[in-house]
């Protein structure tokens, strides 16, 4: 026979493998950083080993970009506003925003 006080709980947890991705995220994403921000003619980044950077603007449409490995990247064609830049670094994916003034 059932009681009816009986409660039953569904208990939730997060594996520790989810909680260590996000920390590396956080961690990759800090370590990458755009500069200067805002930007007029050229954005630099603070590493030297970005495989490949995207750029959409705030419709998110993928715009045509120029990147080139090690070198500083050309914004002067942009109009003003904000952008997001998907950064390529060791097979992950790292977002960051850009002003261009």
């Amino acid at each position: 026979m059932e009681c009816e006080n009986q409660r039953s709980a569904k208990v939730y947890s997060e594996s520790s493998e989810t909680s260590n991705l996000a920390v590396s995220n956080y961690l990759a994403e800090n370590l990458i950083q755009i500069y200067p921000n805002p930007a007029k003619e050229v954005v630099n980044f603070s590493r030297k080993n970005i495989q490949n950077v995207s750029i959409f603007n705030a419709a998110g449409q993928k715009l045509n970009l120029d990147f080139q490995v090690g070198k500083p990247m050309q914004i002067s064609h942009l109009e003003k506003g904000i952008y997001v830049l998907n950064i390529i670094q060791n097979k992950k994916t790292i977002t960051k925003k850009l002003i261009v003034k």
